[in-house]
């Protein structure tokens, strides 16, 4: 299981835990759920641009900490 800010530009992923008050916001506002696939667009270290249901996020790396996936 990794942080989904380790993850490198392009990888793909599945949620396996959404942590925190930043994982119960994930599936209240924006419907992330566990087993969802999540892509990694951009990860420059400080923040990460994500694609996630036919749409684009962008989160910091202190919110993407909160979001556990396996690769």
């Amino acid at each position: 299981m990794y942080n989904l800010e380790e993850l490198k530009n392009g990888m793909q992923c599945t949620i396996t835990w959404l942590l925190g008050d930043v994982g119960t916001f994930l599936k209240k506002q924006y419907h992330f759920a566990l087993d969802d696939t999540i892509e990694v667009i951009q990860n420059d270290g400080d923040s990460l641009i994500i694609h996630h249901n036919n749409h684009v996020y962008a989160l910091d790396a202190s919110s993407a900490d909160a979001i556990k996936v396996t690769i």
